[in-house]
């Protein structure tokens, strides 16, 4: 792990019920220049879709891509929305596409970075 990073590790099962979705809330504290998500279901036969939320709304929806999501001021992985990294609590959105073995778990790793590693893209 590189000095500028912080590293969040998150795991729990996928909360049972009818809604299609859930959140995973992280904080994300002042001087972050950019955001990585790494994302991946424990259950092969269980489909979930992603997506992240800053703390004025929606960030981006990758579904079932299954790399890794990166956002900061100037760039972001397809799907993805750039923007300021705004302090506060952010949230990844984890879609129930198709849940066939409970219980069903997964496993998040949100990195913080204090520089960015994605180049900027002018053209979007």
């Amino acid at each position: 792990m590189a000095q500028d990073e912080i590293v969040i590790p998150l795991s729990d099962f996928v909360p049972s019920g009818e809604e299609t979705h859930f959140f995973v809330p992280f904080d994300v504290p002042t001087g972050i220049e950019e955001i990585e998500v790494r994302h991946r279901s424990l259950n092969p036969e269980n489909i979930l879709d992603w997506g992240l939320e800053d703390p004025d709304g929606f960030r981006g929806w990758g579904g079932g891509l299954s790399e890794p999501s990166i956002v900061n001021a100037a760039a972001a992985s397809r799907s993805y929305v750039p923007g300021p990294i705004t302090p506060g609590t952010w949230r990844v959105v984890v879609g129930k596409a198709l849940i066939v073995e409970e219980p069903a778990d997964y496993e998040l790793e949100v990195i913080l970075r204090r520089s960015t590693t994605l180049p900027a893209q002018p053209e979007r």
